[in-house]
């Protein structure tokens, strides 16, 4: 049986996730396992995620996933190629993986593996210097670089989202010589945070109707809508940035600067305009507004100031992510996890408590995991689900 590695965030899972589920076995055959590494309550783009971690893991799951595990918080906050080569390398730490599948706006392998090698290159890093000198925006220093080598219908392609991630997870599996056939399927339906008709939207376009109180059921699964409309009912969701900011901005102002320069990304002055603008201004887009420069984008000063509210610090992204925590299974996720436990060479949490057994830095990462969870669940419009320890006390969803 083959088994394939998705990296995800299902936020909130949807009809294009399903699909590349469907395709990636068509592929490689339907009897193949598959296993997600999913970000957890706080998600890439600097924004908490729409349901927690434990529904869209359990939504996924009802849809076809077969193990879902946790990406931990640091991985989940970080840049595109930090993010990748994290997820990439929990998937090859469970030691059962052969194959990554990606969406991808191209589904051209070939060509996004020679964009991977290209940015692996010592021709690469003394173009990216020579355009960095200019002070570009890195992506566009990124971009310039490769069609210098490569030419402009390469460079192209890291203008697509989707493709620009799939290059990060091949630079990973090439970066630490990973055992991990990539595996692109086309995307297909609205693009990556665009609006469009048809049945398959973008996660942007249903959290944003998610907001208003309109219906996405037509966009969704229905084993998903089901899971997702169980947590509105609760008063477990949906969770918007509105509901967060009055408890961000209050730990952001509390901060002392020394907590900016700590976070990823953090560098050149960026954090001392940060923590100027945390002290003073009202609302984060008021703080994104101010800090945004055309050399770093709206993204980046999202995951900065997140990631200080937060308490992640840089130094935790120094080592590849230490555990590999179970958020969700299935009856062939449960055989995959028996097979795993022979082959893995990272340790593999069932239960939160088996955390104390590891190193005081995997710790670390769980506890700081936890307390962003414990900040999450404050927004809750039912109060008996914001008690905090719950990540402690949480089971993996079984769906057998």
């Amino acid at each position: 049986m083959k088994i394939a590695g998705i990296v995800a965030e299902y936020n909130p899972f949807h009809l294009g996730h399903q699909y590349q589920i469907q395709e990636t076995r068509r592929k490689l055959g339907e009897d193949s396992g598959i296993v997600c590494v999913m970000s957890g309550d706080f998600v890439q783009r600097g924004e908490p995620a729409v349901f927690s971690k434990f529904a869209r893991a359990e939504a996924a799951v009802r849809c076809g996933a077969d193990l879902i595990v946790e990406l931990p918080l640091p991985w989940c906050m970080s840049s595109a190629e930090q993010f990748a080569a994290g997820a990439v390398r929990i998937l090859n730490g469970l030691g059962v993986v052969d194959v990554l599948s990606f969406g991808s706006e191209c589904g051209d392998a070939a060509r996004l593996e020679e964009i991977a090698a290209c940015l692996c290159g010592e021709e690469y890093r003394l173009e990216l210097r020579r355009f960095l000198n200019e002070r570009l925006p890195y992506a566009v220093c990124r971009q310039k670089a490769v069609e210098k080598i490569l030419g402009p219908e390469h460079a192209a392609v890291l203008s697509s989202p989707n493709d620009n991630l799939a290059v990060e997870y091949l630079k990973a599996i090439r970066r630490y010589e990973l055992p991990i056939t990539p595996l692109a399927v086309r995307r297909t339906g609205a693009g990556h945070d665009a609006f469009t008709a048809g049945d398959i939207r973008s996660g942007a376009e249903l959290r944003e109707i998610l907001t208003h109180g309109e219906d996405i059921s037509p966009f969704l699964p229905r084993e998903a809508y089901d899971t997702f409309q169980r947590e509105v009912q609760q008063g477990r969701g949906p969770v918007t940035p509105s509901t967060l900011e009055p408890l961000l901005l209050s730990r952001l102002r509390m901060l002392p600067e020394t907590a900016f320069a700590a976070v990823p990304d953090a560098g050149e002055g960026l954090e001392h305009k940060l923590s100027a603008a945390c002290g003073t201004l009202s609302s984060l887009e008021d703080i994104y507004a101010h800090v945004k420069s055309k050399r770093y984008t709206h993204a980046r000063i999202r995951r900065m100031t997140l990631s200080a509210a937060l308490g992640i610090k840089k130094e935790q992204l120094y080592e590849s992510p230490p555990y590999a925590r179970i958020l969700a299974f299935n009856d062939i996720g449960a055989s995959i996890l028996r097979t795993a436990k022979g082959t893995c060479g990272i340790p593999i949490l069932s239960k939160a408590a088996r955390i104390k057994a590891l190193e005081s830095p995997a710790q670390a990462i769980f506890e700081l995991t936890a307390k962003a969870h414990d900040l999450y669940v404050l927004a809750y419009q039912n109060q008996i689900f914001r008690l905090g320890g719950q990540d402690w006390q949480e089971s993996p969803r079984c769906i057998c």
